[in-house]
């Protein structure tokens, strides 16, 4: 009964975990982790920078990818670097082309080459131009 317990709060978040259908186990790749990711302003028109730290966390010679996904339509990322070895830094550039002002969730995806995915879910806030800075 107390084991139950404790393993029942010792859970990852779901997007995290990944389950093997065949084997009933269930795993997620601790090599490495993204520490620091914030939330971002960014006028209707205009773009800005998120620095992101891939550190190592238990030594690995894994390559870990990068990429995004949940962009509003009138948005855009790009990565500095898209892949590295842990730890490396790549600086994601988010550029807004006329977007509807508002707060938008966005994901970093982050997969080492055997590892599962790992999701760090941020907000973009778009707000108006400032019309002093529009000459």
């Amino acid at each position: 009964m107390l084991t139950i317990l404790i393993l029942a709060g010792c859970q990852k978040k779901e997007s995290q975990i990944i389950s093997n259908n065949d084997s009933k186990e269930t795993r997620w790749d601790s090599t490495y982790f993204i520490p620091g990711i914030t939330d971002r302003k960014v006028p209707t028109v205009g773009n800005t920078s998120l620095v992101l730290d891939v550190t190592q966390n238990i030594v690995t010679d894994k390559r870990v990818f990068l990429s995004v996904k949940d962009f509003p339509e009138k948005m855009k990322g790009s990565f500095s670097t898209v892949s590295g070895y842990p730890t490396f830094r790549s600086y994601l550039t988010i550029s807004a082309m006329f977007q509807e002002k508002g707060t938008y969730p966005v994901k970093i995806v982050a997969k080492s080459e055997d590892g599962p995915e790992k999701e760090y879910t941020f907000d973009i806030t778009v707000q108006d131009i400032d019309k002093k800075n529009c000459n």
